[in-house]
């Protein structure tokens, strides 16, 4: 979905505006050297990501003073992002970027994988009434409160698509084009009137989330296509419920002349799992319980399931509750089961080990349930918090999927460790997402989707080194410049998308390689006037540029963490900065910093996938090793999976950070009047609270002991003890839950030390 926070038209501003701020306890603006106003634009603003941006920006006085002024564009007909429910196709009447597919992954079952205190914005807590480990409907029900909570929604402009996004600065000049001054040029159309609209804009923040363009597997894998093509296997993002998915595949088998176009180079398809249609001679749904009628096929549906995330986790355990399911196979990377579970022979042939330790199947990255499977789990939960059981003699762990064999070959699946399961009625791919920014399609001078990006050297050759030894006035180009006779200047993109990760940004947020901002800006010195990395041209000697605060920002890219409140520092970051355009303070924009934090972290990325392949450098010589190019590229492309994702501890150490930032003094010196310098709203240096770190680490346990009183009936009096408790107050509520999760870990442990004391 797409979004836009927009301001309004240049104005003048007068000093009287001032006078509104006066009695409050805002810090003062002296609006002297201000001449206009300036209009952002946040583009995927009506999911989480969004509304974080919005209601910080709305928090700042410069739009109280009139000096910001913002409007949200939305692509979809409300608030939610991914969390508000779409058909398994999108409606016919309003054509998508992407034809064919959902406008959101999400299923009937799913829930989140974290308890709600854990997940929320840190400004909001959800009502006290919200079960602990709630379902989507309820996440996308605070969002709505959220939007009413902060007055966000006469902001919001639902119905409106943002089509095309393009940089209104010669690149190699650092002037504008056009756009009356403004350095972005936005297309947006809207879907009730298709009415086309191009505006220009500041500043610019991109939260349209990355859940709508399926990532396959590797499409050189053997049958793949052809399984694709006979609707033998589908991707994750069209799965809903079991009851759709069974009808579809009665469907399937039942029409011969269904026909499937899914590509894994462009994943669109021209069908849905919502196929209501039928055709002459098919069989009739049992009209027992409208399920498989598995009576007339002797044996019931062997399903596998490709994917270690959350989605592949829920979907095999929901799959197995049902009478209809004979197995559920479940494929992810290193998962072989040593004993043999379910129909399944040994390959007459060795295939080799293909295993790839750079390499490991994706899950959905979408905020949903982990399934707890104790048949699977190395240290099974106490036996008051365990559910059913059925699941155990159904779910069989495979490695991954070595080829899609043939239907003369009885609709068989080779694995890892050379083992075949056969009569596979269906394989779901619960593989993941790519980062997807449609709006920036085509544009050479904006991003580039061909291969990865290379590694950050500076000028040494080293790929890593000190602040100080990192130049400004050179750095290697983003891509390689392709061959021409035109004399005419190749725009240098502004960053690189390789689809898993956005390269390169600082603290995941800020592109480094954009070139200098229209601000004009004076050196102190003859060494403060280098243009930025990944842009060489001579500075013109009437004006030279250094440097500044971006105008273009990112939020929502980092994985494996507990998104909201995460977003809200991010927010504030991108306020700061934004408010900072045109300013030397390194406390706020440091762009060595940010250049050597992002080598830092390209070199211990390096590092530990050559460990793992057994590939290296001398460290003598600091020099790269000459390795074969097929490693090379699996060693980048396993730095650009791991890119955005963060390990437990990391998330919260980032969030600290992004709030220290937030939190800096802004300069005090005098700049030109064309530079917007102010003092903004104060933000606190918090740091994360160690209960919600606490949790965020048993999220596994906290929920298998919920999903156990909710199935003995204690989970409504749980949610009753808060809500009485709280009496309507959120943040109340919130304590209450943290109080109930310390009394669910006390118990746990407690009852493992029973079971330990047992025998």
């Amino acid at each position: 979905m797409t979004l836009v926070l927009l301001i309004s038209n240049t104005n003048r501003i007068d000093d009287s505006l001032n006078s509104g701020l006066e009695d409050s306890q805002e810090p003062k603006i002296d609006l002297k050297d201000l001449r206009e106003t300036k209009k952002i634009c946040v583009i995927g603003g009506g999911g989480p990501a969004g509304l974080a941006a919005l209601k910080s920006i709305l928090s700042s006085p410069r739009v109280k003073s009139g000096l910001w002024t913002v409007v949200a564009y939305e692509a979809r007909e409300g608030i939610g992002g991914v969390w508000l429910p779409s058909p398994s196709t999108p409606p016919a009447s309003y054509p998508e970027l992407h034809p064919g597919l959902p406008q959101t992954p999400l299923y009937t079952s799913l829930t989140t994988n974290l308890p709600h205190p854990v997940m929320q914005f840190t400004s909001f807590p959800f009502s006290p009434e919200t079960p602990l480990f709630p379902k989507a409907e309820y996440v996308r029900r605070y969002l709505e409160e959220y939007v009413d909570n902060f007055g966000l929604r006469k902001f919001v402009q639902v119905n409106t698509r943002v089509e095309r996004v393009e940089r209104a600065v010669q690149s190699n000049e650092g002037v504008l084009k056009g756009g009356d001054g403004r350095e972005w040029k936005i297309v947006t159309r809207s879907r009730d009137q298709d009415h086309v609209e191009m505006q220009y804009f500041d500043f610019l923040v991109i939260c349209n989330g990355h859940y709508q363009i399926p990532r396959y597997p590797d499409p050189e894998t053997p049958g793949l296509q052809q399984w694709l093509n006979k609707g033998k296997a589908i991707h994750s993002i069209y799965y809903r419920d079991p009851e759709i998915l069974f009808e579809w595949i009665h469907t399937r088998n039942s029409n011969s002349s269904l026909s499937l176009t899914i590509s894994t180079s462009n994943c669109n398809s021209d069908f849905s799992l919502d196929n209501s249609s039928s055709s002459e001679g098919k069989e009739p749904k049992s009209k027992a319980n409208g399920s498989w009628p598995t009576e007339k096929r002797g044996r019931g549906l062997r399903l596998v399931v490709v994917g270690s995330g959350p989605s592949g986790s829920d979907i095999s355990a929901e799959l197995a509750e049902r009478v209809e399911v004979d197995n559920v196979f479940w494929s992810v990377s290193g998962g072989a089961e040593g004993a043999g579970a379910g129909s399944h022979t040994e390959a007459k042939e060795a295939n080799g080990d293909h295993t790839d330790p750079t390499d490991t199947a994706p899950g959905v990255n979408t905020p949903s349930s982990i399934a707890v499977f104790n048949a699977l789990n190395s240290t099974p939960m106490p036996a008051s918090t365990v559910t059913s059981s059925k699941p155990k003699s159904k779910i069989h762990k495979r490695g991954r999927i070595i080829q899609f064999l043939p239907s003369s070959n009885g609709d068989s699946i080779l694995f890892e460790e050379n083992v075949i399961d056969k009569d596979i009625d269906l394989v779901i791919l619960a593989t993941g997402y790519k980062v997807d920014l449609p709006f920036f399609q085509d544009s050479d001078e904006v991003i580039t989707k061909e291969g990865m990006p290379p590694a950050p050297f500076n000028l040494s050759g080293s790929a890593s080194a000190s602040t100080s030894s990192i130049s400004t006035s050179a750095s290697p180009s983003l891509v390689k410049k392709a061959k021409t006779t035109s004399t005419a200047a190749t725009p240098t993109p502004l960053f690189w998308n390789s689809t898993y990760h956005i390269y390169p940004l600082a603290r995941h947020i800020f592109p480094l390689s954009l070139p200098p901002s229209p601000y004009p800006y004076t050196p102190q010195s003859p060494d403060q006037s280098s243009p930025p990395l990944s842009f060489t041209p001579t500075p013109s000697p009437q004006t030279s540029f250094k440097p500044t605060p971006p105008t273009l920002a990112f939020l929502g890219l980092p994985t494996k963490v507990a998104p909201f409140p995460l977003l809200e520092a991010q927010a504030q970051v991108v306020v700061t900065v934004f408010a900072n355009a045109g300013s030397d303070n390194p406390a706020v924009w440091d762009y060595k910093r940010e250049w050597k934090q992002v080598m830092d972290k390209y070199e211990k990325l390096r590092r530990g996938v050559e460990a793992q392949l057994g590939v290296g450098r001398n460290d003598d010589r600091i020099e790269r090793r000459q390795v074969d190019r097929d490693i090379e590229e699996r060693i980048e492309k396993a730095i650009s999976k791991s890119w955005h994702k963060f390990d437990v501890q990391e998330q919260f150490d980032y969030r600290d950070e992004l709030y220290l930032w937030a939190s800096t003094s802004f300069p005090t010196s005098s700049f030109s009047a064309c530079t917007p310098i102010l003092p903004d709203v104060a933000v606190e240096a918090v740091k994360v609270p160690e209960w919600e770190k606490k949790m965020y680490d048993a999220k596994t346990t906290l929920r298998a002991f919920w999903v156990d009183l909710e199935k003995n009936g204690k989970g409504r009096e749980w949610i009753r003890e808060v809500a009485s408790v709280a009496n309507g107050d959120r943040e109340r509520g919130k304590e209450q839950w943290v109080r109930l999760m310390e009394r669910m870990l006390k118990r746990q442990q407690a009852e493992k030390g029973l079971h330990a004391e047992g025998g």
